[in-house]
């Protein structure tokens, strides 16, 4: 689990900011993750600027917020992507249609 879990509320999160997510590894846990889906395939971490989301369709911006104000969550995908030099890059993406 990460340290320091302090959020701020944003309107806007662009590619590669972290972001807050519930992550199910053994047991449900709140992490920061890197918005942009890295496959553990991939041989450079640059391949996730192109994997910001699941989509199909044309790029648009979208605010999406409950009425009552309250904090949800998306449906997403995340991975663990590790450099060469032993580094690991934690990054996901959300799908949207």
């Amino acid at each position: 689990m990460d340290e320091d879990l302090l959020y701020a509320p944003r309107y806007n999160v662009t590619p590669t900011q972290q972001v807050l997510a519930l992550i199910n590894q053994d047991e449900v846990q709140p992490a920061f993750l890197r918005w942009r889906l890295i496959p553990p395939w991939a041989k450079d971490h640059i391949i996730g600027n192109r994997m910001i989301n699941a989509r199909a369709g044309k790029k648009m911006p979208v605010r999406v917020v409950l009425k009552s104000g309250e904090p949800f969550a998306f449906a997403g995908l995340w991975e663990t992507w590790w450099h060469r030099a032993g580094e690991a890059i934690r990054s996901c993406t959300i799908g949207c249609r």
